[in-house]
C-alpha cells in the first residue's frame, strides 16, 4: 500500500513541484522521461520504464527526478541496495526534495526502518512547495504504527486531517484505533466521514 502511495504521490506531484526548467532544456526532457517511466511502471511495462530512465540519464545525469524514479524502479525489481543508492543520489542532487524524501521514507519504512523513515516524511510535509503534505504525514502515521507507537501515529493522522479532512488513510486508521479502544461513537464518526 505504501509503495503504491509513494508512486501515486510522485506521479501526481511531478508537474507541480518546484520550478520547471527552461523549455527545451535537457533537465526538462529528463523530467518528462522520468514521468513516462513512472507511468510505464504503473502499467507493469518495466522494459519501457527502463528505456525511458536510460534516456533521462543521458539527457541529464544529475536529474533528481530520474534518480528518484530509478529508485522506485529498482525497488520494484527487488534490488533494494540499488534503490537506496538512487534515493541518496536524488537527495544529493536536490537536497530536501519532498518527492524523494516521501518516497525514501516509504522505502525505509517498508524495509524495517520505520523510526528512521519519520524524519523524511516530516521534512517532505514541511516543504511549502510540496503538493501532497497530507500524504507524507499519513505515511508517517502508518510507519509510526509499525514501530509500534500508536500515540505518535495518532498525532500524525491528526496533522494529516488538519491539512486534508477527507484524507482516507488517516480517517480509516483513526477509526480503527478508536474502535480498538472501545470508543465506538468516535470510530463511527471517522468511518462515516470516510464513506462520505
Amino acid at each position: 500500500m505504501l509503495g503504491v502511495l509513494a508512486l501515486a504521490a510522485f506521479c501526481g506531484a511531478c508537474a507541480s513541484s518546484g520550478e520547471m526548467p527552461n523549455r527545451g532544456s535537457p533537465e526538462l526532457a529528463a523530467k518528462y522521461n522520468a514521468q513516462l517511466a513512472a507511468n510505464y511502471m504503473r502499467e507493469g511495462r518495466m522494459d519501457m520504464a527502463r528505456a525511458k530512465l536510460a534516456e533521462g540519464l543521458k539527457q541529464s545525469p544529475h536529474s533528481p527526478a530520474v534518480h528518484n524514479t530509478l529508485a522506485l524502479y529498482y525497488a520494484r525489481l527487488g534490488r533494494f541496495d540499488k534503490a537506496e543508492e538512487q534515493y541518496k543520489l536524488s537527495l544529493k542532487y536536490r537536497p530536501g526534495d519532498p518527492e524523494t524524501m516521501n518516497n525514501y521514507g516509504v522505502f525505509l519504512c517498508t524495509h524495517g526502518k520505520p523510526q528512521q523513515s519519520l524524519q523524511y516524511f516530516v521534512k517532505a510535509a514541511e516543504d511549502l512547495d510540496y503538493s501532497t503534505p497530507d500524504a507524507a504525514l499519513a505515511n508517517a502515521g502508518l510507519c509510526a504504527l509499525k514501530i509500534p507507537d500508536d500515540k505518535l501515529a495518532k498525532q500524525y493522522f491528526r496533522r494529516t486531517l488538519a491539512i486534508n479532512p477527507d484524507q482516507s488513510q488517516a480517517l480509516w486508521q483513526m477509526g480503527l484505533m478508536a474502535f480498538g479502544q472501545g470508543r465506538y461513537t468516535e470510530a463511527r464518526k471517522y468511518i462515516s466521514r470516510l464513506i462520505q
